[in-house]
């Protein structure tokens, strides 16, 4: 600490960290009543409370891997809860498998081409066709 080795001034000390000088002294104070473990943050080493245990990362993962392999992320969010009994969120066992390196399928969706295609050929069958539904000659 600067403030103590070097007699910089608490002032100085202030602005070169962008807070109050009453900051400053009471850091000074708790510094030389605790050490410098006292200036660390109190939850430096805890582990946060929403984070998956990693014994319940593994039955999430597991199924995935050999009963719902084809399954989108959200079928297989649904089964979880309903055959499996888990009860997770839909976000867990989405950062879960993608962080596994696993994607979510996607259905495979006719493209614009083919269907206008397809739309454009009934549409002329029709008018083809006539209002009384027999074919025009």
């Amino acid at each position: 600490m600067k403030v103590l080795n070097d007699g910089m001034s608490y002032e100085r000390a202030a602005a070169r960290h962008g807070i109050s000088e009453k900051t400053v002294r009471r850091k000074v104070d708790l510094y030389l009543k605790a050490g410098a473990r006292a200036l660390a943050h109190g939850s430096r080493e805890k582990i946060t409370l929403n984070k998956t245990a990693p014994g319940r990362e593994d039955r999430i993962i597991w199924p995935y891997e050999n009963r719902y392999a084809n399954y989108n992320f959200t079928h297989f969010h649904q089964k979880l809860i309903e055959i499996e009994g888990m009860d997770v969120s839909y976000p867990t066992v989405y950062s879960l498998l993608m962080a596994a390196g696993y994607r979510s399928p996607k259905p495979h969706r006719v493209r614009r081409a083919e269907s206008l295609t397809s739309f454009t050929q009934k549409v002329g069958d029709l008018w083809r066709a006539g209002a009384d539904g027999r074919p025009c000659a």
